[in-house]
């Protein structure tokens, strides 16, 4: 019996994605569910942990993009099968068995890749040249978290497809710096000075001791050390619009229970970078900010309305009446009601 194919499950929230995963005998298709996340940023952890061959998905439209996008960049080798929710509800018995078709299509071809059966027939050079092209635009970006996540995923396909065979190993890794070199359309290199370099007599050396051990990291090293500083000040740029898009957003939704999580979300970047990346440019964590933000609203507000203090708190993103008052203390020094009557223009 042949290994079975490891899969995750990304339903985005999606009822009907749950109620798919329910309904079919995975284990009769040759497949293995390993994971399962339900929103993008939990998606991608999954599929860095668990390393599947095949990702089963639903999503809505502006979603399935973003995430799509993401998704090429760090796990390009990762078969995606996309449900369709509304197919789905019009004739449940018949889209089950239309995906069901197409899920042995993936995994049939997934063990052709296993087995080394689609070299000759350009699977591995297609996946290369993808890589290559991701790997081009995120060095041109100077994504460092995407970088290595790309390399990590296409040294470990390519160990796998090679059977051992280590000459392999050095060809496909040559093969992905020289077309992320030279991809048509591309203005200027990134990866001259690699190529210039003694990288590939390195690479030699590192195969002939037997093992593909390291050779991860050493493309790495070796790929974030070619790029110019220039693609490195791009990734500050990037950064500082992000950053931008993510202050809008707290501005706009500070009135509701706001989390970090759901603002590193609408800027598509973890939550560890987002808040570490917070801190370093607003001086102060995401939490402090967003009571700053809060509290500087219910001044305003005990300023210039009559509104009763609890309404002030609820307006300024209070649920807890106590608590607003605690953490209006701790900024102001003063209680609510002590404010208004030494600043206010109205009596609550």
């Amino acid at each position: 019996m042949s290994q079975k194919i490891n899969t995750v499950f990304l339903t985005f929230g999606c009822p009907v994605c749950r109620e798919i995963q329910g309904k079919i005998n995975w284990a009769w298709l040759d497949c293995k569910v390993v994971g399962s996340a339900e929103t993008g940023e939990e998606g991608l952890r999954v599929l860095s942990e668990q390393s599947p061959e095949l990702a089963i998905c639903c999503a809505a439209p502006g979603e399935r993009e973003a995430f799509e996008r993401r998704m090429s960049d760090a796990h390009p080798f990762v078969v995606t099968l996309w449900a369709d929710a509304k197919e789905y509800s019009d004739d449940p018995e018949r889209y089950i068995g239309k995906l069901i078709n197409r899920v042995k299509g993936a995994v049939s071809d997934i063990e052709e890749v296993r087995h080394g059966g689609l070299r000759d027939a350009g699977y591995v050079s297609k996946q290369t040249e993808t890589a290559a092209q991701s790997l081009s635009e995120l060095a041109e970006a100077g994504d460092y978290d995407g970088l290595r996540s790309l390399v990590f995923s296409y040294i470990d396909r390519i160990t796998a497809w090679s059977g051992g065979d280590r000459l392999y190993i050095y060809m496909k890794i040559m093969e992905l710096i020289m077309l992320a070199d030279y991809r048509p359309g591309k203005n200027g290199s990134s990866f001259e000075r690699l190529l210039r370099s003694d990288f590939s007599r390195k690479l030699q050396q590192m195969l002939l001791q037997d093992s593909a051990g390291g050779i991860d990291r050493f493309l790495y090293r070796s790929i974030c050390d070619s790029i110019p500083m220039s693609a490195r000040r791009r990734e500050e740029e990037l950064n500082f619009s992000l950053f931008e898009k993510a202050i809008a957003y707290i501005a706009e939704h500070y009135r509701r229970k706001l989390t970090l999580d759901e603002v590193a979300r609408q800027v598509f970047i973890s939550p560890s970078y987002f808040s570490n990346c917070f801190h370093q440019r607003m001086g102060v964590t995401f939490s402090e900010y967003l009571s700053q933000i809060r509290i500087d609203k219910a001044k305003e507000l005990l300023n210039d309305t009559n509104l009763k203090i609890y309404e002030v708190a609820e307006k300024s993103g209070y649920e807890d009446f106590r608590h607003f008052g605690k953490m209006f203390k701790k900024y102001v020094g003063t209680t609510p009601a002590q404010y208004r009557r030494a600043h206010g223009d109205n009596q609550g």
